[in-house]
């Protein structure tokens, strides 16, 4: 496959041929003069063809579980749309490295014994990423993953649409999605059989609820990384509120109507109903404002290893950093990075790698 594709962004052609791109930046040397980007929604889509990974358990197809089976991520909606901003290609596997150990589903029930840390496994959690073009050119994002309740039998149908011809062809992606959709439609007529009553409650509640990851993404040109966690973050406490305004308004205000602050002491103020967030560049002839904490860094890797790192920067070697949290492998390499200040890291920026595209490596 063309890993190189799926994460760099194509570039259209400027005069004479020069990547557009690059045209632009030797003459203008400028970035898109807005906060944000895009906000985008990715998942599994509820009425279209769900394509299922290669499982990596070497078990039968038929006694893997629903935990084990990892789907493909696709762009369920996105604010403004490509057309609205015609100046940034919209990343198309940016579902990859928003789920990059793969998606998957969850089934808890309701007599799980060890239901207190099954709840705290399903809680949102936060990552950040960045795609870095041909031309050095970087995308940064924000990520908050969540959990969502999906209808049992509702999503069995889903898995058994067909897919496109061409792909019909795979013998092990039929046998895997019959299954997954006889294990759920099982799961889903015990529910119907056996529904009970929550103590205390006159309310019925189901013995299996399947929960699928739908991530919330931020994209942007510039790495307001503490800015966009503080949002997304408020989004999501908003969506389990009762909010006087509905939650796309909030969304179309912050990535539409908050401008970009100007370089220098000028500050732009974004009030939510709880906090302020603030946002604000340094000045041309001022050290870079990061928009990121440097305590990862200092707090994860010693000393020794950091110099360590350094040196092998300095002389443009590769560098891959592993960590079991994908949350932290950003915040460490942005660190890195920073750094160099005054010089800038000219390769290829990809702190957080999907499972998908290890080979690359």
């Amino acid at each position: 496959p063309d890993y190189q594709a799926q994460f760099t962004l194509p570039q259209d052609s400027g005069p004479n041929g020069i990547p557009d791109m690059i045209f632009r930046a030797a003459t203008e040397q400028v970035l898109p003069p807005r906060l944000v980007d895009f906000f985008i929604v990715a998942g599994l889509p509820g009425d279209a063809p769900i394509w299922i990974d290669a499982p990596t358990e070497d078990v039968p197809l038929g006694e893997l579980p629903l935990e084990k089976v990892y789907f493909r991520p696709s762009i369920l909606d996105t604010f403004p749309d490509q057309i609205s901003v015609a100046d940034t290609l919209l990343p198309e596997h940016i579902g990859k490295f928003a789920f990059p150990s793969g998606l998957s589903g969850r089934i808890v029930s309701a007599e799980d014994a060890n239901a207190q840390e099954t709840q705290m496994e399903l809680q949102p959690t936060m990552s950040s990423f960045v795609l870095t073009d041909v031309n050095s050119v970087r995308l940064y994002a924000v990520c908050l993953c969540i959990m969502e309740e999906v209808d049992l039998e509702k999503f069995a149908a889903s898995i058994q649409i067909p897919l496109d011809p061409e792909l019909r062809a795979h013998s092990d992606q039929k046998e895997l999605r019959k299954s997954i959709s006889s294990k759920l439609l099982a799961l889903h007529e015990e529910n119907s059989s056996s529904l009970h009553r929550t103590a205390g409650s006159s309310s019925y509640s189901a013995r299996h609820t399947l929960l699928l990851p739908k991530a919330l993404v931020l994209v942007s040109h510039y790495p307001f990384f503490d800015l966009f966690r503080s949002f997304i973050s408020h989004l999501y406490r908003v969506s389990l509120s009762n909010s006087p305004l509905p939650i796309e308004r909030y969304i179309a205000n912050f990535v539409r109507e908050v401008p970009l602050p100007p370089r220098g002491q000028i500050e732009v103020r974004v009030n939510l109903p709880d906090k302020v967030l603030v946002a604000q560049r340094s000045a041309k002839n001022a050290l870079p404002s990061l928009g990121f904490s440097l305590r990862p860094l200092f707090s994860l890797l010693s000393l020794e290893n950091i110099i360590a790192v350094f040196e092998c920067l300095l002389v443009e070697a590769k560098v891959a950093l592993i960590s079991s949290k994908y949350s932290l492998l950003t915040p460490v390499a942005s660190g890195l990075l920073a750094l160099l200040f005054p010089f800038e890291w000219q390769g290829a920026f990809i702190p957080i790698m999907p499972a998908t595209m290890i080979d690359v490596l």
